[in-house]
């Protein structure tokens, strides 16, 4: 039986002389490295309190409404509904 993709990812991480940042899914405790950056734009836990947690299952509201209105003032789809939209973070998410 062949490895795991992430067999050999893991011996690269090994080998690798720099920083390590642990992107695991469900490690939303850890900072992201680009806090300090957001921080300086005035993005703080406090004015933005979403922006380190997971997002609702269908999509952001906020995302899925623009969605729509495109879908109904460029394309014509205006039957189009939250029930008919998914955002998926990539194609391998979406097919799953």
């Amino acid at each position: 039986m062949p490895t795991s993709v992430f067999e050999s990812l893991k011996q690269r991480a090994q080998n690798y002389p720099g920083p390590i940042v642990p992107f695991h899914v469900g490690d939303t405790h850890l900072d992201p490295p680009h806090r300090a950056r957001l921080g300086m734009q005035g993005f703080t836990g406090d004015s933005a309190p979403d922006l380190y947690k997971y997002s609702p299952a269908h999509g952001d509201t906020t995302f899925l409404d623009a969605i729509l209105d495109k879908l109904a003032l460029d394309n014509g789809m205006d039957w189009v509904t939250p029930d008919n939209v998914q955002i998926t973070m990539g194609a391998t998410h979406g097919l799953s």
